[in-house]
């Protein structure tokens, strides 16, 4: 269900904000569909009512975490109308900037009336952040990056974002028992890296070469990539990726997606009831606060290597745009300057008045669910934190 413009009106004209708003938490959270992406009534079973179960052991700890971008006032605004048009000839606001902050509850879907294909995990509000915009920079319109989600907060401390390296391809070569030596996406002839991830997702997921071949050329429409450069460069990820060509147009990437939904369920559950906090995911990220990487890190290996039956552990990365790159390239980083500035890490600062009204709102709202589900975090998980946080002070705090 989605807001109408009367509805949006209104909230514009009495000022209403969405983290003013609750969302009901009566809603069904294992979702099916058949091949045409119709919504498909079923059956329980002893996966569905587990599914169910874990999901919302989740969800109640997601309700009860303060999830909040810390953005001043100016640039919450900014945000708020770039999500409520994202393209600059859309013909009505979009509503999904209704969901900032009050929808944290997460959904998963399965597709093609099994449930043992896709499965990943939908309706955080984090999700819906616009990560780029479209530019034009010496004539050439190209996606600068915004790095909004590195505002998020977690309870009120920074947050950073892990991804998996190459996160299907190397799935496919485990499940091979082939080793994947390098970058996937790169040593594709006439391909640079960008084209080359596309492209080989795109016949991953597909289910013929003309669909394929479609998909890269709407992927790339303001290049106008023609048919024949489409094929051409479809036959150079195929050779590129000999060992495992019998993978592409198969639709085999929903059965991909289901294990990596399987490994975010366990990840989630594991940060919670081993950890005692939350991480937010991204279908091949998580965000978590600053203090718990290199516990997610781990677990993130874990999980992954347990489900994809691996004694390798997968490539694992705080997560950039890909305008940005790590610090050990700095030629690319001084390119990337020159070209958009200079990245501005942010600060914790005094909060505007609206952002201190959101963040107290939001407290309120995750102190009810607390209290509630009787749930508490933990923030501290290295020993010079821990010490910091609960050594004790005086002879009194022992005794």
């Amino acid at each position: 269900m989605k807001a109408k413009p009367k509805l949006i009106k209104l909230f514009n004209t009495y000022k209403l904000e969405p983290w003013m708003l609750s969302v009901s938490k009566a809603k069904e959270v294992i979702l099916l569909k058949d091949q045409n992406k119709k919504l498909k009534p079923y059956s329980d079973n002893t996966f569905t009512r587990k599914a169910r179960e874990q999901l919302q052991h989740i969800n109640r700890h997601l309700e009860a975490a303060v999830v909040d971008l810390d953005l001043p006032d100016q640039a919450m605004a900014e945000l708020m109308q770039k999500m409520r048009r994202l393209e600059p000839d859309a013909m009505a606001d979009d509503p999904s900037h209704l969901s900032l902050f009050t929808d944290k509850s997460l959904r998963r879907i399965f597709s093609n009336s099994s449930w043992k294909l896709h499965g990943r995990f939908y309706g955080g509000f984090w999700q819906n952040i616009p990560e780029r915009e479209k530019q034009t920079i010496d004539g050439k319109e190209v996606k600068v990056p915004l790095r909004l989600r590195d505002n998020i907060t977690i309870n009120g401390s920074r947050t950073v974002e892990l991804d998996y390296k190459s996160f299907h391809p190397r799935m496919i070569y485990d499940l091979a028992g082939l080793e994947i030596a390098d970058d996937p996406y790169l040593n594709i002839e006439g391909l640079d890296r960008e084209h080359g991830k596309s492209l080989f997702n795109i016949m991953v997921n597909s289910l013929d070469e003309n669909e394929a071949n479609g998909a890269y050329r709407r992927d790339f429409k303001e290049e106008g990539v023609t048919k024949k450069q489409a094929q051409a460069a479809i036959e150079a990820v195929k050779e590129r990726h000999l060992s495992i060509r019998d993978r592409f147009f198969t639709g085999f990437g929903l059965k991909l997606m289901f294990y990596d939904s399987q490994i975010a369920n366990n990840v989630m559950l594991r940060a919670i009831d081993e950890f005692h906090t939350v991480v937010l995911p991204i279908h091949d990220s998580f965000i978590c606060i600053t203090e718990f990487e290199h516990k997610l890190k781990q677990i993130m290996e874990e999980e992954y290597m347990a489900i994809m039956e691996t004694n390798t552990a997968p490539g694992i990365d705080q997560k950039d745009s890909e305008f940005y790159v790590p610090d050990d390239q700095s030629a690319e980083q001084e390119y990337y300057a020159e070209e958009y500035g200079e990245i501005e890490v942010p600060d914790l600062f005094e909060p505007d008045p609206g952002q201190r009204q959101r963040q107290e709102q939001l407290e309120k709202q995750a102190y009810k669910a607390r209290q509630k589900h009787n749930i508490t975090f933990e923030d501290a998980f290295k020993p010079d934190t821990i010490y910091s946080k609960y050594a004790p002070n005086s002879w009194d705090d022992v005794v």
